[in-house]
Formats: C-alpha cells, sequence, structure tokens
C-alpha cells in the first residue's frame, strides 16, 4: 500500500517507522494543549498532564529499548556484497596512504625513531584488515589490542630496560 500511494516505503520500513513513531510526541502535545486550554478545568488538565507523561515515559523505555531488536528481526536494509567489496577496497587504499605519508614518515622522524611502533600499531586499525558484519555490512576493526593492555606491555619493557641499565652501571 505504501508503494503504490508514492511513497516508496517497503512494509518493513513502514514497521519501524510506525513503531519509532508511537514515542508519545503527538500525545505528549495533546496533552500539553489540553493542559494549557483555559475551558478546562485545572484538576481534569493536571490529570491528563499526567496520564499523558507516564504513557509517554513508558513508551520510550518500551518501543526505545526493543526498537533494535525489531530493526535487526526485519531486516529493511540487507547488506549488499558489492557495497562491502567496494568500500573494503577504498579501505585498503586507505591504509596504503596512510602508512605512506603518515606512519613511515613518523618512524624516519628523528624525534620518534626510538619509538616502539609495533606496540603502537597494535592500537591503530588497520584500515586494509577490517571484517564487516555478517548482517549489518559495517566493518569492524580486527586485530587491534586494548590500549591499557599495550600500555602496561610498554611499562613492563621500560622496568626491564631500567633493571638491565641499572645492573650494567653496578658492573662498571
Amino acid at each position: 500500500l505504501l508503494i503504490r500511494l508514492g511513497y516508496g516505503f517497503t512494509w518493513r520500513e513502514g514497521v519501524i517507522m510506525v513503531y519509532g513513531g508511537l514515542r508519545g510526541a503527538v500525545g505528549l502535545s495533546m496533552g500539553l494543549m489540553v493542559e494549557h486550554n483555559e475551558y478546562i478545568p485545572s484538576a481534569t488538565a493536571m490529570t491528563i498532564a499526567f496520564n499523558v507523561s507516564g504513557i509517554v515515559l513508558l513508551t520510550l523505555v518500551i518501543n526505545g529499548s526493543s526498537v533494535d531488536k525489531l530493526y535487526k528481526k526485519l531486516n529493511p536494509y540487507p547488506s549488499n556484497r558489492h557495497r562491502i567489496q567496494h568500500l573494503s577496497k577504498q579501505l585498503r587504499k586507505l591504509e596504503r596512504l596512510c602508512q605512506l605519508k603518515g606512519l613511515r614518515k613518523m618512524q624516519r622522524h628523528w624525534f620518534l625513531r626510538d619509538s616502539d611502533f609495533q606496540a603502537i600499531y597494535h592500537c591503530i586499525p588497520n584500515f586494509g584488515n577490517l571484517s564487516f558484519d555478517d548482517y549489518t555490512g559495517i566493518p569492524a576493526p580486527s586485530g587491534i589490542g586494548d590500549v591499557l593492555s599495550t600500555l602496561q606491555t610498554l611499562e613492563l619493557q621500560s622496568k626491564k630496560l631500567e633493571d638491565c641499565s641499572a645492573s650494567f652501571e653496578a658492573g662498571w
């Protein structure tokens, strides 16, 4: 029906829009209109405003927390294999440019030359090595270490170097 009316929506998109639109904005605006209407007794207006606010709150909580499950179940926009291939190709190109223009240049810089770039690489996403979610087609970085664990590893290496240097100096 929605396609024939000229909107171009599929039934899945329509269900998502209706479910997402039931958040209570219209009811809330009508409740506020009643509350500020001078012809409706104040006690009645306050009761209506209170009830409408409760309904709006419940629909926000219920619909807001369950719309993700509905979206995943209906899957209105299935992932496109060609889009993923094209995106992968462009991300690999971006990674090559980042490597050539940024990271390798930083490795040759006099101030950063002694940095442990292998440890740094564990914290930086590699755009050429992304995995795509089968359901949504959204890229997700893979092989990235936790920054905290990488920093702890670097701290241990630093302590080992300090111990080594202290023992070397004690031997002289």
